[in-house]
């Protein structure tokens, strides 16, 4: 089923001190000047589509499982007016699909609700209070998507139990430019990373976390002058907490068919 949810956060919040990659690293380090888009990269109409064809990434592997393959389309609806902003309805559906997003396409601005951005189900209560956020700012190389401070988290797995006290910072950051072909049709896509950043202190099963807490990790997303997004990427890990060791599957979902206004 499409993960279309930023479940790794999940595992963010567990005190990790160590992440490991076992995909391929597509991250970036030389500098981006903002690129010279037209005032309707982002954009929105209503009958737009967009049909993702994905595939899990096992962390056992950290290579594409051809069998895992899913399928989802999204459909924009219509409009409503959300915490005072007119934004677009998108509706997931297929494959386990069955919900709803809302965005805003303004431009070389591209803004979403932090409840969309953050998993919907979580093993613990972070209190986050709904918001609007950039999720995307061709005029800039890096933004504050999300900043968050918590204190005293409590969360468990396996037999691993952590308090956690600290902030959480989501950074946007513009990266380089992808040719995409979707149906014959070559896109080209500006690539924006998100990095998620949490530092802190806290303690596993009773004793302080060495060196407190400081670990981060990129989601790849990539979108189209006028097409929306063309795919999204996250990297299988493992995720290290003191002895105990987590492994998170990755995957990665590529647009397959579109028709946009």
């Amino acid at each position: 089923m499409p993960k279309t949810k930023l479940l790794t956060i999940m595992l963010f919040l567990t005190g990790m001190v160590l992440i490991n990659s076992c995909g391929e690293d597509t991250t970036d380090d030389n500098p981006i000047t903002p690129p010279d888009v037209s005032d309707t990269f982002f954009k929105a109409s209503v009958g737009d589509t967009w049909t993702y064809e994905g595939y899990e990434i096992p962390n056992a592997t950290g290579e594409i499982d051809n069998d895992s393959r899913y399928e989802f389309t999204v459909t924009v609806t219509g409009q409503e007016k959300v915490l005072n902003e007119d934004s677009y309805i998108y509706k997931y559906e297929g494959d386990g699909a069955d919900h709803s997003k809302h965005f805003i396409p303004d431009g070389k601005v591209l803004k979403g609700l932090v409840s969309d951005v953050m998993p919907a189900e979580l093993p613990f209560d972070l209190p986050i209070e709904d918001a609007w956020v950039t999720i995307a700012d061709l005029t800039k190389n890096e933004w504050q998507v999300y900043t968050m401070d918590f204190v005293d988290l409590p969360i468990s797995f396996s037999t691993v139990s952590a308090i956690i006290s600290g902030n959480l910072t989501i950074i946007g950051e513009l990266k380089g430019e992808s040719t995409f072909s979707v149906e014959n049709t070559d896109y080209k896509a500006r690539k924006i990373d998100i990095k998620f950043h949490i530092t802190g202190t806290g303690t596993i099963n009773g004793f302080p976390i060495p060196g407190g807490v400081d670990a981060e990790m990129l989601g790849h997303f990539y979108y189209g002058e006028g097409s929306g997004l063309l795919k999204i990427e996250y990297p299988s890990q493992n995720i290290a907490l003191s002895a105990a060791s987590y492994p998170l599957d990755g995957y990665v979902e590529n647009c397959i068919k579109l028709n946009v206004k």
